[in-house]
């Protein structure tokens, strides 16, 4: 009997031990999405601030000098596990678009609360000897609050995930975007990198891109940090540039992450 309580004992301590062990894992900062989804009833709120710029004098008749600010004050996703394997999603972005000359600012589209979107992840394929991880990813957009964001937007992804090396892995993505009813279809494609450096740091380098029927392909790259305030909060910080006409001259941004795991 006293055997039986001892094996009872030491799977209770093991259950805790991985529970305990159990971290964050966030979406955010990278543009990629990992295909890791929240186990049931997971609750994780990720939210950041983000400024870009870039030359907007090669236009038209543009003033020279001319620079497109964007400012997402706070783009902010909630993720909520259904099942071990789907996620639903929520994504909501506080952003202000202006224009600015010499230090003055020449046209501004003001705050806005642009775009609202909900999805889902659904893991396919995790732990395979063969395969690496997999997941879709789909989510609908429309301008809830406000006018401002272009209408409704659809988009579908395929992520992966594979492991370099024991402490380095790899994400990317390849999607479609939709616009204007279906009408403007936009290409999307993200690399990155990831380097645990210790227990509670890691480090990233990113490419990403897009191209659309109408526009030049977009080239972009970024690279940042995340740290471990502790198993089930995070904090990032990352800045990046990009390499085509309408990509940002500078881009920098931080943000926090919360996971809430369920009462028992």
């Amino acid at each position: 009997m006293r055997r039986k309580h001892g094996l009872l004992l030491c799977f209770f301590l093991l259950a805790i031990g991985q529970l305990t062990a159990q971290t964050i894992f966030t979406d955010r900062p990278t543009v990629a999405t990992s295909p890791n989804t929240l186990p049931t009833s997971w609750f994780q709120i990720e939210t950041g601030f983000q400024y870009q710029i870039r030359d907007a004098d090669s236009f038209g008749n543009a003033a020279q000098g001319l620079k497109f600010e964007n400012i997402l004050f706070n783009g902010l996703l909630l993720r909520y596990g259904i099942t071990d394997n789907f996620e639903l999603r929520f994504n909501q972005s506080i952003s202000q678009n202006r224009f600015r000359l010499d230090g003055e600012t020449t046209l501004d589209d003001g705050v806005a609360f642009a775009p609202t979107s909900i999805g889902f992840k659904w893991r396919l394929l995790k732990d395979n000897d063969t395969w690496p991880d997999i997941a879709v990813l789909a989510n609908y957009g429309n301008s809830v609050f406000t006018d401002f964001g272009g209408g409704a937007t659809v988009d579908f992804s395929v992520l992966f995930n594979t492991t370099v090396f024991k402490d380095v892995s790899f994400d990317y993505n390849v999607g479609v975007s939709y616009e204007d009813g279906f009408n403007l279809a936009t290409l999307t494609w993200t690399f990155v990198l990831s380097k645990s450096l210790n227990d509670k740091l890691s480090g990233f380098f990113e490419t990403y891109g897009s191209k659309t029927e109408a526009l030049d392909p977009q080239f972009n790259i970024d690279l940042g940090f995340t740290y471990l305030i502790s198993n089930t909060f995070q904090v990032d910080l990352y800045g990046g540039t990009g390499f085509s006409e309408l990509s940002p001259n500078i881009m920098f941004g931080f943000g926090v992450s919360k996971l809430f795991l369920p009462t028992k």
